[in-house]
């Protein structure tokens, strides 16, 4: 009888879903653009590493994105709205950790100013990336 009841009761569904499949797309490679950038602007290295490198088990920011990037624009971004949606959310979470990065970033003070243009440019996309969102509302009864 729970074996029953559990076949019909529907899937949950995410309360937020994510569309505009080419938006997501575009702003995915222009965050991975844009961690390229950080990377060579910074004077440390451990900051570089993370953002271009993959380690074992530890996958780079840049090729993050790029994999996203291919789940996006794939067949199944175009065809399955949950699938696009749980990747562009996951590209928000990428690009939270690609700011916060940004934002501590070690500079030469002759770069400040291309700092500060990175900075603004990865804010907007962020706010980009989560307009993205449509609300909805779950009906369970």
């Amino acid at each position: 009888m729970l074996a029953a009841l559990i076949a019909t009761r529907p899937a949950l569904q995410p309360s937020v879903i994510y569309g505009n499949q080419f938006v997501a797309a575009s702003t995915t490679f222009l965050c991975s653009f844009l961690a390229k950038q950080a990377a060579a602007l910074s004077t440390n290295p451990v900051f570089s590493y993370q953002l271009l490198f993959s380690t074992q088990g530890n996958e780079s920011v840049v090729d993050n994105l790029d994999r996203l990037y291919y789940n996006i624009v794939g067949p199944l971004g175009s065809t399955n709205p949950l699938f696009l949606s749980l990747n562009i959310a996951a590209v928000i979470v990428v690009v939270v950790r690609l700011n916060e990065i940004i934002q501590s970033l070690p500079i030469a003070p002759g770069n400040a100013s291309a700092l500060a243009d990175l900075q603004r440019r990865i804010g907007i996309a962020l706010r980009l990336l989560r307009s993205l969102a449509i609300p909805i509302t779950l009906n369970l009864t």
